[in-house]
C-alpha cells in the first residue's frame, strides 16, 4: 500500500508484524502437512478430507487477508460534497469557503482540513495513511490499512477464517500429540524429534492466536450486528460513561435493525456472506461517496432526525 503509512514507525511495525504472521503461517502448514497429516493419511479418507479442509481454510483466510490488505478501504472521493453544498455553491461549481456554514440539514457532514475537502458521514481522517476514510473503524497495522466502508467484510472475514483455521490446526496438532503420547501411533521418537520444538511452538503460539481472533472476531460481529465502527462504540458507551458516570443509552442513529445491518456489510444475499468478494455497495457511481441512494437517504435522515 503506496499511501500507507505516511508515518514511517507505524509502517515498519506493520512490516515487522507481516513478516511474523508470513512465518508463522508457513511454519504451522508445514508442519501440517510435513507431520500431522500423514498420520491422518493413514486413516484413508479421513486423512484426505482433513488435508482438504485445512487447504480450503488456509486459501479463505489467506484470500480474505490479502483483500483486507490491498482493497481501497473507502476513501473519499477527491472534491467530494454533498449535495446541498454543490446547490448553495450556484454559479460557482459548488466551491465554498471551508469556513462557510454548512446547510442545516447536512450539518454533521463536516470539512477535513488536512484532506481540504468535505467528509461525508461517518467518515474520518485517518493520520496514518494522511486520507479521510468512509465508516472508518480503525486502522489496523497487522494489514497496514484502514478498516473502512469498502473492506469492513475482508476484515472480518479474515477474523473469522483465521480464528477457525488456527483452531483447526491446534486440534490436529494436539490429537495428534495425544496420539503418540499413548503410543497408538506406528511412529517413534525418533521420527518426530526434529519437529517437536516446532510442534510445540507454533501449538502455544496458535492458541493465543485463536483467543485473540476469535475475541475480535465476537467484538466485530457484535458492532456490525449494531451497525457501529469502534470509534462511533467509543464516542456512544464509552467517553459519556467517564464524563458522566454512565454509558448513554437507545438505539444508534444508523441502526437498520439486525438483518439490515449485516446486509451492509457482508452483502444483500446470506449466500456471499462467507465468500471474500465484495458484498458492500461501496464503488457503485449512483451516489457522491459510493454508496447507494438507500444508505445515503437512511444516513442523512439520521443526521436531520438529529439536528431537529
Amino acid at each position: 500500500m503506496g499511501e500507507c503509512c505516511e508515518d514511517e514507525s507505524d509502517f515498519c511495525i506493520g512490516v515487522c508484524l507481516q513478516i511474523f504472521l508470513f512465518l508463522l503461517i508457513s511454519t504451522a502448514t508445514y508442519c501440517y502437512y510435513a507431520v500431522v497429516l500423514p498420520l491422518w493419511l493413514t486413516w484413508g479418507t479421513t486423512g484426505i478430507v482433513n488435508g482438504v479442509t485445512f487447504f480450503i481454510l488456509l486459501f479463505l483466510m489467506a484470500t480474505s487477508y490479502l483483500r483486507t490488505w490491498l482493497s481501497d478501504p473507502g476513501w473519499v472521493p477527491s472534491g467530494w460534497m454533498p449535495d446541498d453544498v454543490l446547490e448553495q455553491g450556484g454559479e460557482s461549481g459548488g466551491v465554498l469557503e471551508r469556513d462557510a456554514p454548512m446547510p442545516a440539514q447536512t450539518k454533521d457532514v463536516r470539512f477535513c482540513r488536512k484532506c481540504d475537502g468535505y467528509k461525508p458521514p461517518r467518515a474520518q481522517h485517518c493520520k496514518q495513511c494522511g486520507r479521510c476514510v468512509q465508516r472508518m473503524d480503525h486502522h489496523c497495522p497487522w494489514v497496514q490499512n484502514c478498516v473502512g466502508e469498502a473492506n469492513t467484510k475482508f476484515f472480518i472475514l479474515f477474523l473469522f477464517y483465521g480464528t477457525v483455521t488456527s483452531t483447526f490446526y491446534a486440534v490436529s496438532v494436539v490429537w495428534f500429540l495425544w496420539d503418540f503420547m499413548s503410543r497408538k501411533s506406528h511412529l517413534k521418537f525418533r521420527d518426530i524429534a526434529g519437529y517437536m520444538g516446532l510442534l510445540l511452538g507454533t501449538l502455544i503460539i496458535i492458541i493465543c492466536l485463536t483467543l485473540m481472533l476469535g475475541s475480535l472476531f465476537g467484538w466485530n460481529v457484535y458492532l456490525m450486528m449494531r451497525n457501529q465502527t469502534s470509534l462511533e462504540n467509543y464516542d456512544i458507551e464509552v467517553a459519556p460513561s467517564r464524563s458522566r458516570g454512565k454509558a448513554k443509552k437507545g438505539k444508534h442513529r444508523y441502526d437498520m435493525g439486525t438483518y439490515k445491518n449485516l446486509q451492509s456489510v457482508l452483502g444483500m444475499s446470506p449466500l456471499i456472506w462467507l465468500l471474500p468478494i465484495a458484498g458492500s455497495s461501496w464503488g457503485r457511481e449512483d451516489s457522491a461517496a459510493g454508496k447507494n441512494e438507500d444508505e445515503n437517504e437512511h444516513e442523512m435522515a439520521a443526521l436531520r432526525t438529529t439536528s431537529d
